[in-house]
């Protein structure tokens, strides 16, 4: 087994312990899983649209694991975080020698995703000459490595993911038209949080058990109910708070005393954000006046008499 291969079963073990996690009960929401439910169990291709952050990946595992490739792998690539150079190699992978660091033979994503599922995230900033290449693999069944003349018959269901809205990008000549259609076949919209509001405390508190359960140091509480979390425009930072920020603080709890702390999160959040948007604020102010003040020493010093 291979080291990716390796990171791939850890990621898709964490994947399945944590399920699905509670992401609302808002309208959009209960729509978004009648739909999955229905399009899971076939083969068709389906593309996920939606701004980012908003889950498009929490779909696409959602429909990989109520289909029938459930038991073979999920293969994620982020089109947007890979060079455009290397995108076809890893893809659909090369032959040893057919670039300079290409040093030994390499499967691509495809052959990975045999038997399983493919989700393309960002797809729309893909090279088109890789888009011609996923174009031909969609139609055919069939790759061929970079370097390679010999076809490869690969079983993937593709799904594809995209923050931008394709359509536009079909007219400015970034995207291919057919291709588009070819993944298009089932769209989902995932709506941003802004929209469904009323799912901002759900989603507080599954974070909260999460990060709990798995330090054992600080339990956040939180009020599900309250109008506060579900309305106030400033609730949408809990989440971010809660993923980037309070781990760290977990952690920190470890290494000093291992304690448990207990407070109600909904209580105190408003002040800690404005607190940190008010020492923000202090602190510019401060830069900005120490730069003008060195600026102007600077050319006074300068000015001749």
């Amino acid at each position: 087994m291979t080291f990716d291969q390796i990171k791939l079963n850890q990621k898709n073990h964490f994947i399945k312990k944590v399920k699905c996690p509670p992401d609302g009960k808002s309208k959009p929401i209960m729509e978004i899983h009648s739909m999955v439910d229905k399009l899971a169990q076939t083969e068709a291709r389906v593309l996920i649209t939606g701004e980012s952050g908003t889950g498009k990946e929490l779909v696409a595992h959602n429909i990989h694991e109520r289909s029938s490739r459930n038991k073979s792998p999920f293969i994620e690539v982020n089109c947007a975080a890979i060079p455009s150079e290397l995108i076809e190699s890893e893809l659909f992978g090369h032959l040893k020698g057919s670039f300079t660091s290409a040093v030994k033979d390499r499967e691509g994503k495809f052959e990975a995703a045999n038997n399983g599922t493919l989700f393309l995230d960002e797809i729309g900033d893909m090279s088109l000459a890789a888009q011609a290449k996923v174009l031909r693999a969609l139609e055919e069944s069939k790759i061929q490595r970079v370097g390679s003349q010999k076809d490869i018959i690969v079983d993937v269901r593709v799904l594809a993911a995209t923050n931008k809205d394709l359509k536009k990008e079909i007219d400015n000549g970034n995207f291919r038209e057919d291709l588009y259609h070819r993944l298009a076949v089932i769209m989902i919209e995932v709506p941003e949080l802004s929209k469904r509001k009323s799912d901002i405390p759900i989603l507080v508190d599954h974070f909260s058990n999460l990060i709990s359960k798995e330090s054992a140091i600080i339990i956040l509480r939180t009020n599900a109910s309250s109008d506060k979390a579900s309305n106030s425009s400033i609730a949408s930072i809990y989440v971010c708070i809660l993923v980037d920020v309070v781990p760290s603080m977990h952690l920190n709890c470890r290494l000093l005393n291992k304690i448990r702390v207990s407070f109600d999160f909904s209580k105190y959040l408003c002040k800690v954000a404005i607190s940190i948007f008010i020492f923000a604020h202090n602190q510019l102010i401060l830069i900005v006046k120490y730069t003008s003040f060195k600026l102007n020493e600077a050319c006074v010093g300068h000015n001749p008499r």
